[in-house]
């Protein structure tokens, strides 16, 4: 037979079970709640991170994709003109390579080769030395004309 008193446990343990049942569903709810809040941060980093790595690629592919300088500039693919080489020569009657006459100019090495060569050949300029030893020297005549 039942009791008042087992009834009464009954009901105490019932009541006791639900309020297990109602803590643990509040604290998996806490649980939802951090995960969620993790899984958003972490799809932020993430995502700072992929644009961070797309501007570092972009970078060290604009790096490979040209030649560089002596002093790491990137030289500009701008043509050059014998006006202004032969200016540049001017100014440095001690002699200058070409490689110095396009970091002035903001010119490309090559194509500021490619003047001096004329220059050299239509004796506006002159030239000593081989290799990376080469210096370029103004003419009288265009040192005169450029003073």
């Amino acid at each position: 037979m039942v009791t008042d008193t087992a009834v009464i446990e009954a009901a105490a343990a019932i009541q006791s079970a639900q309020e297990i049942e109602s803590a643990l569903a509040d604290k998996q709810a806490s649980v939802d709640r951090k995960i969620e809040k993790l899984r958003a941060d972490f799809q932020r980093d993430n995502a700072e991170q992929i644009a961070q790595a797309a501007d570092l690629r972009q970078q060290a592919q604009a790096l490979l994709s040209g030649r560089t300088t002596r002093k790491g500039k990137k030289p500009s693919g701008g043509e050059v003109s014998e006006q202004a080489v032969l200016a540049d020569l001017s100014a440095h009657p001690e002699g200058t390579n070409g490689t110095d006459i396009a970091e002035r100019l903001g010119a490309n090495p090559v194509k500021v080769r490619a003047v001096l060569k004329n220059l050299t050949e239509t004796s506006q300029a002159w030239e000593r030395g081989e290799a990376r030893g080469k210096k370029f020297y103004p003419s009288e005549a265009a040192a005169n004309a450029a003073s």
